[in-house]
């Protein structure tokens, strides 16, 4: 997937730099912040005293978007979530052994903004590919009585929506911030303590990133 992360991200860049000659401008973007798991046993099982939910995760992203018109930009965002951890790992030392995540996510967006003189404030929606990398464990644990339980990566489809606002700081540069929901319709298998008891349950991954962003612009002639 990592391949094709890159392929997408060259073609896109070089197909709206194509379509956009003579018009409007291309927008580069960095992004970086922290993934926050959030809602269900992705983000906190309950039903104990302990909290066998997952930690938050320092996040990246990468942005290329073209403006088709003054209000509406078509683009494609790479992003990833390093390390998800495990809250609680039980009686193991290394977290690695519980099943730490990471996601890379690739995701054609669509961003209405609105521009006042250098302030300009967007909403966005994107929707692509999230593949989830999981450690697999190493042996079995007694909050996780299990061994070797997960494969080491599956692919979902999933979808962001967001807000933000940018400030030009020359005419290319501007600097601004972003917040992002990312809903994953996967089936990851965890843990349920819940129950009361040793089941698991599959869930689907809510992460807020809120992150800082650096943005360039081209004038595409």
């Amino acid at each position: 997937m990592k391949k094709l992360a890159l392929l997408s991200l060259l073609l896109a860049v070089s197909s709206v730099s194509a379509y956009a000659e003579g018009n409007k401008k291309l927008n580069i973007s960095l992004l970086t912040g922290m993934s926050m798991p959030t809602g269900g046993k992705w983000n906190d099982n309950g039903g104990t005293s302990r909290d066998l939910g997952y930690r938050n995760s320092f996040s990246t992203g990468f942005q290329a978007d073209y403006e088709l018109s003054d209000g509406l930009a078509l683009g494609l965002e790479i992003g990833r979530d390093w390390k998800h951890m495990p809250h609680d790992t039980g009686n193991i030392e290394s977290s690695d052994k519980c099943g730490n995540v990471d996601i890379l996510r690739i995701t054609p967006y669509a961003r209405l903004f609105k521009k006042f003189d250098r302030l300009t404030i967007y909403e966005m929606m994107g929707i692509g590919l999230y593949e989830v990398d999981r450690s697999e464990l190493s042996q079995s644990v007694w909050i996780l009585p299990i061994e070797e339980r997960y494969s080491s990566s599956k692919d979902y489809l999933g979808f962001n929506l967001g807000v933000g606002a940018t400030y030009a700081v020359t005419s290319h540069l501007d600097l601004g911030l972003d917040l992002r929901w990312h809903h994953i319709f996967s089936n990851m298998e965890v843990f349920d303590a819940s129950t009361g008891g040793s089941s698991f349950a599959q869930i689907p991954i809510n992460n807020i990133v809120p992150s800082f962003k650096i943005q360039y612009a081209f004038e595409v002639l």
